[in-house]
């Protein structure tokens, strides 16, 4: 757990930044401080994410820093991260049509199919840069530029990348309005060991690598349709079939169109993809955030806990993968909801040279508000997948049938109730789940829920917990055991690793203010202080330990 002097420390921080702004007319400060906390009773050991950032702006200047510090990271964390740094730093100047950003920075080209730098505290995710970031835009014409040096844990990778992307003003076509981008992204690793083929031969790899992008979108009326196609220079890429050239080039193709008319809208998506793994270093090093764009699953990301058991993530070393969403609201009080997902792997990536299903997600949801008391809910989902990922044809199938039910018994309080069943013939087959929470309008809430594997483990996954909310702030705590896998929206991990259970009870702290004037003095610094518990699943986690706490 954290200490109690270190957070005496990083309050006694914040408190005396927020008198010293206080003082200041024009100036303004925000903070925020967070800290996750896991006590694993059976290992005996415990994991600790802690981050404080600051910012301050003053008419056209803004700067900013972000303190990390792990005592001992979390499990599914890369241990590099364990101690204390300041990987974040920035100072950046906004005139009217140009803003430039020294030190570290986040950014996304088009779709982040080419380029996309982000931080997602839960998933472990950050990969900012550490350079120069200028931008220009006017009358919708938009162009950046970019350099720098891509995070590695807690610092900066030898990798230099330099990019451009580059927003054109729309023109009009046919009563409509049309868009184009083009992004171009160069990266430059210094130091790149060699490589051994399929045929122990030495292979000499390119030190430098280009990729590019071009998009367009059109919209008039309720009718949109927008691409993007990428192409990326040859690169190292270790594939799990045999035969298959380790150095090649990649692209990729994403092609949207959805339409709206009166009570019905509807989406259609596909995307091919092929060698488009952009990583910091051409290694085998697994940390996640070892990658300079994101390819998100072209599926549903659901929220029932049986149908998020094994989410889909995407086969960027190469996939076709297409998906149709369809809403249409019947009345007032109906809404019916139709998904259909699928993907599929290319024929070279096959043990047999043939293209092999990958995953196909098939979902029907009824809403129904009966009056402004009771709503319901009625879920039915089919998955197929592939456990090798498409290097076999085998596949498996998961039927779940959901029933959500919410009813306000007085203006104060609200209850909500959810039962979950899944049918497969496969793998860890049969489940069931439950789910009781209640709220009341004074801040408090509490709940309970289990997921129980009656097919084959015969093991329980529970959780209970209780909240207080006021205002922005935020307490809670919870306790139970979560199931190791695949968590929704990771990134790619080899399938080996995305199995087995773990018990994990987290205590998280969380809080932030804008700090001004009227912040001098604080009413109490428990009121502070958001705490909350959540589920946290990992791919990338290398050994699969049950631990209880």
């Amino acid at each position: 757990m954290m200490s109690k002097s270190r957070i005496s420390t990083l309050l006694a921080l914040a408190l005396g930044l927020s008198s010293i702004s206080s003082a200041q007319d024009k100036s303004s400060w925000h903070w925020s401080f967070e800290s996750n906390d896991v006590w694993y009773t059976d290992r005996d050991d415990y994991g600790s994410n802690n981050y404080l950032k600051l910012d301050w702006s003053r008419k056209r200047f803004q700067a900013g820093v972000q303190a990390e510090w792990h005592p001992q990271p979390l499990l599914g964390y890369d241990e590099g991260i364990k101690g204390f740094a300041l990987p974040e730093k920035f100072i950046r100047y906004n005139a009217k049509d140009f803003n430039i950003t020294l030190g570290d920075w986040y950014d996304q080209f088009g779709s982040g199919l080419l380029f996309r730098s982000w931080e997602d505290r839960a998933l472990g995710m950050n990969n900012s840069v550490g350079g120069v970031r200028m931008e220009y835009s006017k009358d919708r014409l938009g162009i950046k530029l970019v350099w720098g040096l891509p995070r590695h844990l807690r610092g900066y990778s030898d990798t230099r990348i330099l990019g451009a992307d580059i927003t054109l003003p729309h023109i009009s076509l046919f009563g409509g309005d049309l868009g184009l981008e083009f992004s171009f992204l160069e990266r430059f690793e210094k130091e790149l060991p060699y490589y051994l083929n399929d045929d122990w031969i030495k292979v000499s790899v390119p030190k430098n690598n280009a990729s590019w992008s071009l998009g367009a979108n059109y919209a008039i009326g309720g009718f949109y349709i927008k691409g993007e196609y990428c192409g990326k220079q040859k690169d190292w890429h270790d594939f799990s079939v045999s035969g298959v050239e380790n150095l090649h080039q990649g692209d990729a193709l994403s092609l949207e169109t959805g339409l709206a008319v009166g009570s019905i809208s509807a989406v259609a998506t596909f995307r091919h993809l092929q060698n488009m793994t952009n990583k910091v270093f051409r290694t085998n090093e697994t940390y996640i955030s070892n990658t300079l764009n994101y390819i998100p699953a072209l599926s549903l990301q659901h929220t029932y806990m049986l149908c998020s058991l094994e989410p889909y993530y995407p086969n960027s070393d190469g996939e076709d993968a297409w998906q149709a969403d369809l809403l249409y609201k019947a009345s007032k009080k109906d809404r019916l909801h139709f998904n259909y997902s699928e993907a599929h792997s290319l024929k070279k990536y096959h043990e047999l040279g043939k293209r092999a299903l990958l995953f196909r997600d098939i979902s029907v949801k009824y809403e129904r508000k009966w009056n402004r008391r009771l709503k319901s809910v009625l879920f039915l989902n089919i998955q197929e997948r592939s456990p090798s990922h498409g290097v076999h044809r085998m596949t498996e199938v998961r039927n779940t049938a959901v029933a959500d039910v919410a009813y306000r018994f007085t203006d104060s309080f609200s209850m909500r109730v959810e039962l979950q069943y899944l049918y497969s013939a496969e793998s860890e087959k049969d489940w069931c789940a439950a789910l009781v929470e209640a709220n009341l309008t004074s801040g408090w809430s509490v709940f309970a829920k289990d997921m129980y594997n009656h097919g084959s483990s015969k093991v329980h996954y529970y959780q209970a917990g209780a909240g207080y909310s006021r205002g922005r702030y935020r307490v809670s705590a919870s306790f139970g055991r979560n199931r190791k896998g695949v968590f929704i929206n990771i990134l790619p991990c080899d399938p080996r690793y995305a199995s087995g259970n773990e018990l994990l009870p987290r205590l998280k702290w969380l809080f932030s203010k804008r700090m001004t004037k009227e912040f001098f003095y604080f009413p109490s610094i428990l009121s502070l202080y958001q705490l909350s518990c959540r589920d946290l699943n990992f791919t990338c986690n290398q050994e699969n330990v049950e631990t209880e706490g």
